[in-house]
């Protein structure tokens, strides 16, 4: 085969593999059915490969993953999970709990509160204790929890605040904080500032709902009549904008582990609420949408309604959330193709072509006449 025969034969054999492809496969999971018990998902593991959350009216917990389903872990609530999903925090009996496999959950105090997050090292919970359980107000204090020095206090006990510690970064540096009431201002919380205010951003307070893996990233809500989805960074805080139809309000609920990519819930042009997709390419989309015209699942979502997307792994490719079918309460998972390299692709194709212009070549360091017939 001469050069250009060649060429032709690389291009066409990257076209027919998809270097351009209209749609991408993903595949998609419910968790729960149109008829059977509802369910709701709390959050994703960094990894992607383990969804919890809870089985509504039931007071048990679960742990899912593509290959066992759903199982019911115990009773209980799953809030946190770690990267590789094999430790779950949440609220047991009033506790703040942690689960594994071997010993399902266990209390890590017998104060009254609960566990919110753990870090994907598994070594770092954060939560809170409930210092006046019986007072309607409440007492709340947030803790920080780590598997060689137990508990820390990470602000001063006080009854007017009722700060709880939320959500932890990968390695457990970074904690973020949220009050119980409205008015009280969030924290961010390291081992060399302590907690300090988050403050607040386009007429209201930041609410943070997730902080990046990295640390670097904060997500949530402006705490105003309708909300207003935020991304927060050492440059500053920004509106992460309204998707097409969007007409109500919005909240960012999770992010990638760099925090390039976020997922949430806004209000949609029905009135209700449909989850969300942010890039910095893209901008705010809604997720159905996107998963029906860029992956194809027009068949699988005909019936399914997307209220939200409240997790997602690390590299982005695994979201879950809540959603409807036919009324029904419903978890789901979607899982997205990784995004094609044509790098190396390209490359081979440059040298190539390169190739085709050089009339003469080098052997050992000497110049020999190109042997190639010319095309014609």
């Amino acid at each position: 085969m001469n050069t250009c025969k060649a060429i032709r034969f690389v291009l066409l054999t990257l076209l027919s593999f998809g270097m351009c492809p209209a749609v991408r496969a993903a595949n998609f999971y419910t968790i729960g059915n149109a008829t059977g018990p509802e369910f709701s998902v709390s959050g994703v593991s960094l990894d992607g490969s383990t969804v919890i959350g809870d089985q509504l009216f039931t007071g048990q917990a679960y742990r899912w993953t593509a290959a066992g389903g759903a199982t019911l872990i115990g009773a209980g609530s799953a809030d946190g999970v770690s990267g590789d999903g094999s430790v779950i925090v949440g609220k047991a009996n009033n506790l703040p709990v942690l689960w594994t496999q071997a010993t399902g959950f266990q209390p890590l105090s017998n104060t009254p509160g609960g566990a919110w997050d753990i870090s994907a090292d598994g070594k770092t919970v954060v939560g809170y204790f409930d210092l006046a359980p019986q007072n309607p107000d409440h007492d709340y204090e947030p803790f920080r929890w780590t598997s060689t020095g137990g508990f820390t206090s990470l602000v001063p006990p006080d009854p007017n605040s009722n700060l709880m510690a939320t959500h932890v970064s990968g390695d457990g540096s970074v904690i973020l904080g949220s009050p119980l009431y409205a008015g009280v201002p969030s924290f961010r919380w390291t081992e060399s500032t302590g907690a300090v205010n988050l403050g607040s951003f386009a007429g209201g307070p930041m609410t943070p709902t997730n902080v990046s893996a990295d640390g670097n990233v904060i997500v949530g809500s402006i705490d105003t009549q309708y909300g207003q989805a935020f991304r927060l960074t050492s440059s500053g805080p920004s509106l992460l904008g309204k998707m097409p139809g969007q007409t109500g309000g919005s909240v960012a609920y999770a992010t990638s582990a760099d925090g390039s990519v976020i997922v949430g819930s806004a209000g949609g042009p029905t009135g209700g609420a449909d989850a969300f997709i942010w890039n910095a390419a893209d901008g705010t989309r809604e997720l159905r949408s996107v998963l029906i015209n860029d992956y194809g699942l027009g068949a699988q979502l005909a019936n399914v309604y997307l209220i939200d997307a409240v997790g997602i792994s690390g590299n982005g490719e695994v979201i879950a959330g809540n959603a409807f079918i036919g009324g029904q309460r419903v978890g789901y998972v979607v899982v997205l193709p990784e995004p094609a390299t044509w790098t190396m692709a390209a490359a081979a194709l440059v040298v190539i072509m390169l190739l085709a212009h050089k009339r003469r070549t080098l052997f050992l360091g000497r110049p020999i006449e190109s042997t190639e017939t010319p095309e014609r």
